[in-house]
């Protein structure tokens, strides 16, 4: 992986039949301020992460990497705890444009696979491979 302003550059595509190659934007999650929920040495910050992304594919993508313990979406970079829904019958409203996530594995070697994931422009990490294949952003 290429390296950018302190970033691993992660060239991604969303499926085999894909012709755009995307970006994101992987480091290790480091702040003054403590998250017990995002703990250092266990958190991957994701910069670029796109609208349609949720939970269950950014899981799906990183699982090669390590068993993958939750996944946090905000708007922008913060070190704030993530919001805590009430119940599971209300869901917050979707983040619109790109996001930016925190991907928390269970194991420290997990942040160290996604880390050193070696792809390129001419093999890049399928990202989301068959959960959304024909989704229409592909």
């Amino acid at each position: 992986m290429e390296e950018c302003v302190g970033f691993k550059v992660l060239p991604v595509k969303v499926n085999e039949n894909s012709k755009a190659i995307r970006q994101l934007f992987l480091k290790m999650h480091i702040t003054r301020e403590k998250c017990a929920q995002k703990p250092e040495y266990q958190t991957l910050f994701v910069v670029g992460v796109p609208e349609f992304c949720d939970q269950k594919i950014m899981k799906h993508a990183f699982r090669r990497c390590g068993k993958v313990k939750s996944v946090f979406f905000h708007n922008e970079p913060t070190p704030i705890e993530p919001e805590i829904l009430p119940s599971k019958y209300f869901i917050p409203k979707s983040i619109k444009g790109f996001k930016v996530a925190y991907v928390v594995f269970a194991h420290t070697s997990g942040l160290e696979n996604a880390l050193s994931m070696k792809c390129t422009e001419s093999e890049p990490f399928m990202f989301i491979h068959t959960i959304c294949s024909d989704h229409k952003y592909s």
